[in-house]
């Protein structure tokens, strides 16, 4: 059977994320593993305490995805419940908004910031939840290596 699970990866769950990845690669052979990151809408945004700083999820999730890749199990982060591109730029082939041009396009609720207009995946990337920011701000992506990959 091709199983696919759908991870959503908040601020309870991310510190074991290589844990729970190794068991859903050997112990339930999953297939498929789609990384979602915890929307901060309606109920998640009424508990704000499940929304987690990216910058302390990205080490777990870049070991979650080696984990996968060890393991032979294909996984993507959605363009809806991404991240942006800029933050796993080592992944971005496994990112929706960079591979595929048929992604979620309704970007309403997500916001851009100063830097992201100099980032090579711009014109890809919805950019960030505007509740995000509001939450924690934007310096992580200009901690992120997008820097790097400007034009």
């Amino acid at each position: 059977v091709d199983i696919t699970i759908n991870m959503v990866v908040n601020a309870i769950n991310y510190p074991r994320l290589e844990r729970v990845t190794n068991f859903i690669c050997k112990g339930l052979a999953a297939k498929n593993i789609v990384f979602s990151i915890v929307a901060p809408v309606v109920k998640a945004w009424e508990n704000k305490d499940i929304i987690p700083k990216l910058e302390l999820v990205l080490p777990h999730l870049n070991g979650a995805f080696r984990i996968c890749e060890k393991s032979g199990v294909n996984f993507r982060i959605p363009s809806r419940c991404g991240l942006p591109i800029c933050m796993i730029e080592d992944y971005k082939e496994h990112h929706d908004e960079f591979t595929s041009s048929s992604r979620f396009n309704d970007a309403s609720d997500k916001v851009k910031v100063e830097s992201c207009a100099k980032c090579i995946y711009n014109e890809r990337c919805s950019g960030l939840w505007g509740n995000y920011v509001e939450l924690y701000g934007s310096r992580e992506l200009n901690r992120s290596r997008q820097d790097d990959y400007a034009i």
